[in-house]
C-alpha cells in the first residue's frame, strides 16, 4: 500500500514539474503570436512581438492595470479597461497561438488569427496597420 501511495505521490509531482516546465516555456517564448482574454468579459485581443511573451504580456497587463495613464491612451487594453472595467483589478488570461522568428511570417500569422478569431478588442488602426504591412 505504501509503495502505491508513493508512486502516486511521485506522479503527482513529475506531473508539477512537467507543468511549470511548460509554463516557463510559454512565458520565455521568443517571438510569439498570442491571444489575451479578458476574464471579465471574455472579449479577445491577438497580438504578436518579437520579444519574450512574458515582456510584451507584461506590459498588457499594465496597460489594463492603469488605463488612464497618458502614456497608455493608444493601447488596445487600456481603452478596453477605461470603457468597460474602470476600477476593476485585470483578469488576463494569455495564450500562445505560434511563434515564429521571422517578422513578415509572425505578422501574417496575426493577420490570419485576427481574421480567424475576429477579437473584439483588437482596435481598427492595428488592423489597418496590419494591412498596410502586407500589402
Amino acid at each position: 500500500y505504501q509503495r502505491r501511495v508513493r508512486g502516486e505521490e511521485e506522479r503527482k509531482e513529475e506531473k508539477k514539474e512537467e507543468k511549470k516546465k511548460n509554463y516557463k516555456k510559454d512565458c520565455t517564448t521568443i517571438a510569439p503570436v498570442y491571444q489575451v482574454t479578458c476574464k471579465l468579459c471574455d472579449q479577445n485581443y491577438v497580438g504578436e512581438t518579437c520579444r519574450t511573451a512574458h515582456e510584451r504580456l507584461s506590459e498588457h497587463y499594465s496597460y489594463a492595470s492603469n488605463p488612464t495613464a497618458k502614456s497608455y491612451q493608444g493601447e488596445a487594453l487600456a481603452l478596453h479597461y477605461r470603457i468597460f472595467h474602470s476600477g476593476c483589478v485585470p483578469k488576463l488570461w494569455f495564450k500562445i497561438l505560434a511563434n515564429e522568428s521571422n517578422t513578415l511570417t509572425r505578422k501574417v500569422l496575426e493577420a490570419l488569427y485576427i481574421h480567424q478569431l475576429q477579437p473584439e478588442i483588437n482596435n481598427k488602426d492595428e488592423c489597418k496597420e496590419l494591412t498596410r504591412f502586407l500589402i
